[in-house]
């Protein structure tokens, strides 16, 4: 994680997403769990998605 509001490493962001790929998880589950907003980690799957 990070000490500054809104800036998370991309390895913490990547560890986020894989997270909500795991069986049982869902978007708000995982959010919850990390201390995020849904939102964030919707726009974090989006970002990895569209590099892919």
């Amino acid at each position: 994680m990070s000490t500054k509001k809104g800036k998370y490493t991309e390895n913490y962001k990547a560890g986020a997403v894989n997270r909500f790929y795991e069986p049982g998880a869902t978007l708000d589950k995982v959010a919850r769990e990390l201390g995020l907003t849904s939102t964030h980690l919707k726009l974090w799957r989006l970002e990895r998605e569209a590099a892919s």
